[in-house]
Order: C-alpha cells, then structure tokens, then sequence
C-alpha cells in the first residue's frame, strides 16, 4: 500500500469515527435542521475542494501540455485566480436572488444543480478547452446561489441571543473542515493515480450526495427557509413562465459570459479593478456622509486598514 492511499483511508475511518461521536453527543441540545445542513455542507465542500485540488495540475498536466512549462504554468494561476474572484463575488446576487425571491431552500438546490454539472462537465470532457471553462462557469453560478445561502439558512433556527447558536456554527464549519480535508486526498488520488475524469467525478457525486440528504430531509425544516412571496414567485410573467424558471434561464444565460470571463483573466482583472475602485468610493462617501460620525470614522479606518 502506497503512502497516499493509507493516508486516505486512515482520513475516511478517522472521520467515519469521529463524526457519529459528535452527532450523537450533540443531537438533543440542536434541532435535527442543523445536522442535515452540516452533511450537505460536508458534502458540498467535499466537491469543491476535490475539483479545486485538481484544478491547477490538470491545466498544465492535460489542458495546456502543448506549451511551454512557464507558459502552462502561467496560464493556469491567471485561470484560476480569475475563477476565484468570480467564486467570491457571484454569492453577492445568489445571496439577494435567495433573500428576495427564491428562499433559502430552492436556491440551495438550483444552486448545487449546477454545480453538479459543472463538475461532470469537467469529468466528461478531459482535454477540451471550451467545455473546460462551460464546467467552471457552471460550477461559479451553482456556488453563487448554493454557498451564502445554508449558512444563512441555519441562522434562521436559532434567535439571535441563543446561546446554542454559537456551538451550532462550531458544528456546521466542522462540516466544511472534514469536507475540505477528504476532498483532496479523495479525488486528488483518484485524478493521479488513475484518471482526471475520476476526480472530477468523484467531486460531482459528493454535490449529489449532499443535494439527496438535504431535500431526504425537508421535514426536519419546518416551515424555514421557504419562497418569501410563493404566489409572486410562481405567477407566469413571461412565456407562460414564472420567476422561478426564469431564473434559472437567467443563470443559465450568463454561463457564457462568465466563461469568457474566467478564459480572459486580464479582463476579468480589469473588472475587478474598477468595481473595487467603485466598491470603496461609496463606502468612503458613505462614511462621510453618515450622522454617527463614530461609526463614520470606524469605516474610514476599515478602508484604510
């Protein structure tokens, strides 16, 4: 047995272990809400860290072999960084689209829906470039509307001086740390020692495993995390469609877009630029113009800092 694949099994019988101990321990002090949550999160970032350890390998290994070593190597991080910078901004409108119009719930699971693709996408299309960059596209929309939203879903089962909420929290990101830490030596065994598109795959099962345990237990929801306004949402607006499909065809419409944008990094760099220069000119004015000059000098130090 070769040193990585002890590590990965010695990982999964230490967290096959551990977590039952700390569900059990902890199952009568919480709802059983939080408990779902956190394998669906597990599972979740079990996906997006075990496609993001392949990610950077997979770009100069396979996707760009015919270029020279630096060149490859310069390409990949430009994609990579590029594609993380749109990771960190599209929850800005997955976190509105879920607060105003689809709930917590259903963004979730659109949200992980396209994710799903995304890394299926990458499985099912080793080597071609334009797919290549469809799969992240999907899988930066998916995050946009799944990431924000089931840590603000958990918050809604708790008050907020409940002093268990805390310990919910501590909980849930252990959650994000188990998936985190299988995930790379999950697919990224899987992707070196046989095959990229088994890496991959094994990222777009662990969405999916997430996604089936979170709607197994929808009952355990109550009466949470659903449409603010069902009878707006589900009104045909357009082409017998509601705003809940379109929606959907909404997100679907800017894949495109955002693959052309994770393909050219310098643009992508550029945009960033110019809506950071914009993001800290309506904060500073923002600051200025505040009554609680306090808390208007508190922000202007934030800024700076």
């Amino acid at each position: 047995m070769d040193s990585a694949l002890g590590l990965l099994i010695g990982g999964w019988i230490f967290v096959l272990v551990w977590v039952p101990i700390i569900i059990i321990s902890q199952r009568k002090i919480h709802p059983k809400a939080l408990f779902a949550l956190f394998f669906t999160e597990l599972w979740e970032r079990f996906s997006f860290y075990g496609m993001r350890a392949l990610l950077v390998l997979y770009m100069t290994k396979v996707l760009f072999e015919q270029m020279e070593q630096g060149q490859a190597d310069a390409r990949a991080y430009g994609i990579y960084g590029a594609f993380n910078a749109l990771l960190y901004a599209a929850p800005v409108i997955g976190g509105l689209l879920a607060d105003r119009l689809l709930g917590f719930r259903k963004a979730i699971i659109i949200g992980g829906l396209f994710m799903a693709l995304g890394q299926f996408t990458l499985a099912g299309t080793v080597g071609d470039q334009t797919l290549f960059f469809i799969g992240l596209a999907l899988i930066t929309v998916g995050n946009g509307l799944f990431k924000p939203n089931i840590s603000s879903f958990l918050g809604t089962f708790y008050s907020q001086d409940d002093p268990k909420k805390d310990g919910a929290f501590t909980i849930f990101y252990m959650g994000i740390n188990i998936g985190a830490f299988l995930a790379p030596l999950t697919c990224g065994y899987l992707g070196e020692k046989y095959d990229w598109s088994y890496g991959f795959l094994a990222a777009g099962i662990g969405i999916l495993v997430g996604l089936v345990q979170f709607y197994y237990n929808m009952k355990d929801y109550e009466d949470k995390g659903n449409p603010p306004d069902p009878e707006y949402l589900n009104k045909p607006v357009f082409l017998g469609l509601n705003r809940q499909w379109l929606t959907v065809l909404g997100c679907i419409v800017v894949i495109p877009l955002f693959a052309l944008l994770i393909n050219a990094e310098e643009v992508m760099n550029l945009i960033l630029f110019i809506a950071g220069i914009g993001i800290i000119g309506y904060l500073v004015v923002d600051s200025v113009r505040n009554e609680d000059k306090v808390e208007g000098q508190r922000l202007l130090v934030v800024i700076v800092l």
